[in-house]
């Protein structure tokens, strides 16, 4: 990799039979994880990976106001790649991924008030709050929501010439689209529930090199970068 820039190879698709199973539970708020993936080939040219996980907890906030567990988890995502060799020189990898979260995450908790201390504050002590470093309450009446779609696929070759060199060509596309909010007033009234938020990004990347042992020559591409956010009114919820 260059300099400012990470690369992470990820585990590629093997030429024999495997797969993997890990799961766990924790208490008191019932995390449950499961994460696995089966490999092997299709014949001899081609072999693939598929990878699934999920994450699910029980909220451990409590909202005083109406009883909600909020600060949950939700979120599951799968993963699949394939290889094929197309030619004594050229190589392909195809790699498609998805990820889903919708969550009722993630507010704040108060170990402290304020002197004096402010209307929210008041209100929850009325509701009962303890403020300290353990404070597990909330007292608000917002939606509290995070909810995040995101998936891709990449498509590389390569193709090697005589005399070491080789010619990669990436594209590659993903999209993101994530609505979440948060009851900004932190009082179990509406006075400015306005925090929220839908927000969408698409890219898309094309790059080409020639390659020949550590040296890269003749790199060329384009890119695409398009992105959108908008605020959302009061009490607007995600179907």
């Amino acid at each position: 990799a260059s300099s400012g820039v990470i690369n992470v190879v990820t585990k590629r698709p093997s030429d024999t039979f495997g797969a993997s199973l890990k799961a766990s539970y924790s208490d008191p708020d019932n995390e449950t994880k499961l994460a696995g993936y089966v490999t092997g080939p299709i014949n001899n040219d081609v072999r693939y990976l598929v990878s699934a996980r999920t994450n699910q907890r029980d909220g451990f906030v409590k909202n005083l106001a109406d009883g909600r567990d909020l600060n949950d988890r939700n979120d599951w995502g799968v993963r699949a790649r394939i290889d094929l060799t197309a030619g004594e020189n050229l190589d392909v990898s195809v790699i498609a991924d998805y990820w889903k979260r919708e969550a009722d995450c993630c507010i704040w908790t108060l170990r402290s008030i304020g002197t004096p201390a402010s209307v929210g504050e008041l209100e929850q002590i009325a509701a009962g709050a303890r403020f300290d470093e353990e404070n597990d309450t909330q007292n608000i009446d917002g939606g509290v929501f995070s909810d995040v779609n995101t998936g891709g696929i990449s498509v590389q070759a390569d193709y090697s010439f005589g005399s070491g060199y080789t010619f990669t060509s990436i594209t590659a596309f993903r999209s993101w689209h994530t609505v979440d909010g948060l009851d900004t007033d932190n009082r179990p009234v509406n006075t400015f529930n306005v925090n929220f938020a839908d927000f969408k990004q698409l890219c898309g990347d094309l790059t080409n090199a020639k390659e020949r042992r550590w040296a890269m020559a003749s790199p060329s591409g384009a890119l695409i970068f398009v992105q959108q956010m908008l605020g959302v009114p009061n009490g607007w919820s995600v179907a």
